[in-house]
């Protein structure tokens, strides 16, 4: 089996499909900072369709560690914070203050800092780490 990547409402395979077998391998699920500690609603009203899901990663991904675990397989989840990207540039210039504002570290993250963090997962180096979600997001959400 090889892993498969969760992302918004698509699902990215890299290899065959099916029962796995004894061995090695890796799942990534992707879950927004909303999932974890829900979002300002005074920033962003309306969107809870959005943000209930993101929470249900999580739980998807601890089961599936617990389930796939025997094989050899681990599952985690990447919560990448706000990531400076053409999105997020396009969201108002007040409004972005107020985001940056509450990062800890006082900018916003870099693509490369979330593959960083996927490349540690899925290599041997994070082989006993499983169930997890990491938290890459400049300190915005500490638990």
């Amino acid at each position: 089996m090889r892993a498969s990547f969760y992302e918004g409402s698509r699902t990215f395979r890299t290899g065959p499909v099916g029962r796995p077998s004894r061995g090695s391998g890796q799942a990534l699920l992707r879950v927004r900072r909303a999932g974890i500690c829900g979002t300002d609603l005074h920033i962003f009203q309306g969107h809870l369709d959005h943000r209930i899901p993101k929470g249900g990663i999580i739980g998807l991904t601890k089961t599936l560690a617990l389930e796939l675990g025997p094989f050899g397989i681990t599952v985690n989840a990447i919560a990448p914070g706000y990531i400076d990207t053409d999105m997020v540039s396009a969201v108002p210039a007040n409004v972005l203050e107020k985001i940056v504002a509450k990062i800890p570290v006082g900018r916003l993250g870099r693509a490369e800092e979330i593959a960083r963090g996927v490349l540690f997962l899925v290599a041997d180096e994070g082989g006993f780490i499983t169930g997890s979600t990491l938290s890459i997001n400049g300190g915005q959400h500490m638990y």
